[in-house]
């Protein structure tokens, strides 16, 4: 019993819903014009991304109340998470 109920709890703590109809509205929408972020480097790419990817998921989570501002927010998110190097081919 113990061990069901820390489960559900982590599980909670983490963000998961249990049975109920929510939008994770974290994630990320693509733009119009599916432009991603492009580094001029992998090592750029790679130590910078993350970061922002995080801080936009922050942001995103502070204006949950302004829905221009979440919908604008989540297609800069897509832009970051399908970042790519100027130059190399996917």
């Amino acid at each position: 019993m113990k061990k069901i109920l820390f489960t559900m709890a982590m599980a909670l703590a983490a963000g998961v819903s249990f049975g109920q109809e929510s939008s994770n509205v974290t994630t990320s929408i693509k733009p119009a014009d599916e432009s991603p972020v492009v580094y001029t480097t992998r090592e750029e790419l790679e130590s910078k991304n993350v970061g922002k990817i995080d801080a936009m998921k922050l942001q995103i989570e502070q204006a949950k109340g302004d829905e221009k501002k979440v919908l604008y927010l989540r297609k800069e998110l897509w832009r970051f998470e399908n970042a790519i190097v100027a130059g190399e081919k996917k």
